[in-house]
């Protein structure tokens, strides 16, 4: 269910009294951005419409390596999951929360920006698993009661927004435990810059709100990640880090990750057939010879 089909916003039983109002996403980010906007919005409208764009081709771009990291992350839970309701924010395709499910959790919803990512996410359930239910919703503006969740999902969230401090408060006003991962200070592949000068070489250029996210360690500094979550109001916190092997290494899945990217996905979509496929080629040459995905993952717990 993607495009025009968009996932419903109805309201979980005794969890959504009605949407809040939307507040101040704070201005931690604003280098990119048009000066005059509010960067949170801007940046919010940006990367729904880059996920929205990225969608239809993310079960065989991106979702492979997330996938792995997904349930990396459940596995680090800093609460039991059996019969749990869990919130897996940024949700995505929803591979977070297809992993606490299969993990005995008793009910998840999936929160995100992007509509058209929700729907994948619903599509791609998993045979004898309950489906999440979807919200389409602002990580730091929740339509959710005071703690609604056992635990609070992050994964590759929080270095999506615009005020890392809003994102945390909010994950801790409605949920009870935490556990939110982000790629480790300093982790690269090399199929990243390989792509990434192949793409440039046919008129790629970065949008704003992704040059805005860059570098993309400001969230996972550990020290500094802790510190947020104690200044949330979260205790027993604890960082650490976890390499995942996520099982990419042809060229074609190399490419297909990079290729899928949600900063990428707009402008391939906006070529026609054969500028597609040069681009692919082009890619796929580029990443020829790389070592397969092995992530470096910062790992945030807390209660």
């Amino acid at each position: 269910m993607v495009g025009d089909e968009r996932p419903p916003r109805s309201r979980p039983p005794d969890l959504t009294p009605g949407l809040r109002p939307a507040h101040d996403a704070g201005a931690e980010l604003t280098a990119g951005l048009r000066p005059g906007h509010d960067a949170g919005a801007e940046l919010a409208a940006g990367l729904r419409a880059g996920y929205d764009a990225a969608a239809e081709r993310w079960a065989d771009g991106p979702g492979p390596m997330y996938t792995p990291l997904a349930w990396a992350l459940v596995a680090a839970a800093p609460v039991p999951l059996a019969g749990a309701t869990v919130l897996d924010l940024g949700a995505g395709d929803g591979a977070a929360g297809q992993a606490a499910l299969a993990a005995g959790a008793g009910r998840v919803v999936a929160a995100d920006l992007s509509a058209a990512m929700l729907g994948r996410g619903a599509s791609a359930a998993r045979p004898g698993l309950p489906m999440a239910h979807p919200v389409a919703a602002d990580a730091t503006a929740l339509p959710f009661r005071d703690r609604s969740f056992d635990l609070v999902l992050a994964a590759f969230c929080f270095n999506h927004l615009a005020s890392l401090t809003a994102g945390l408060a909010e994950a801790r006003r409605v949920g009870a435990a935490l556990a939110a991962s982000m790629f480790a200070p300093g982790w690269t592949h090399p199929a990243k810059d390989a792509v990434d000068q192949a793409l440039r070489s046919f008129g790629h250029q970065p949008p704003a709100w992704h040059a805005a996210l860059n570098p993309g360690s400001r969230t996972s500094d550990p020290a500094q990640l802790a510190a947020a979550a104690a200044a949330a109001g979260f205790t027993q916190v604890q960082v650490h880090s976890a390499d995942v092997p996520t099982g990419l290494s042809t060229p074609a899945e190399l490419a297909s990750w990079r290729l899928g990217m949600a900063h990428v996905a707009p402008f391939m979509r906006s070529l026609d057939a054969p500028g597609q496929a040069a681009v692919r080629r082009a890619a796929e040459r580029a990443v020829t010879g790389a070592r397969p995905v092995i992530v470096s993952m910062t790992v945030l717990t807390a209660r």
